[in-house]
């Protein structure tokens, strides 16, 4: 088979093979880790619960290293 270029194999059913390759590969990604906020946060949004942290200091992001955060960007 040609290389198309795409990484198909320059077939359809190369596209199969990236498909299942990219299911694998996220199913093998770390889970999320919700970190719930213990500080009052006014204007909360209504969707998000306790997990919404507002404003976060650089400072304070290192300490939730490969945790999943909502945060508010500035």
């Amino acid at each position: 088979m040609d290389e198309d270029g795409s990484g198909t194999g320059g077939s359809i059913g190369g596209l199969g093979y990236w498909k299942q390759n990219l299911y694998l590969l996220q199913e093998r990604a770390p889970k999320p880790i919700a970190v719930p906020c213990n500080r009052v946060i006014e204007n909360r949004p209504p969707q998000y619960g306790n997990e919404f942290h507002g404003l976060i200091d650089r400072v304070e992001v290192r300490t939730f290293s490969f945790f999943f955060l909502v945060k508010e960007e500035p």
